[in-house]
């Protein structure tokens, strides 16, 4: 569900979406809580950091189950 969400907002893949979503869960845990502007704010963070260390992002992908 949300890896589609992210994915729709950085008009990108659901692996990609995958990664994005890790370093949205490192800083808020559960995504359930944040507003549609603060979860499209973190997305775009997150995009950013994945983009820096894609190696980083598939690592902290995996510990979350995702």
């Amino acid at each position: 569900m949300y890896r589609q969400q992210i994915a729709k907002i950085l008009n990108c893949d659901l692996a990609t979406a995958r990664l994005v979503e890790g370093f949205m869960r490192l800083e808020s845990g559960t995504l359930d809580n944040l507003s549609p502007a603060k979860f499209k704010r973190e997305a775009r963070i997150g995009f950013a950091c994945v983009a820096a260390d894609r190696v980083e992002a598939e690592s902290l992908a995996k510990s979350y189950g995702l």
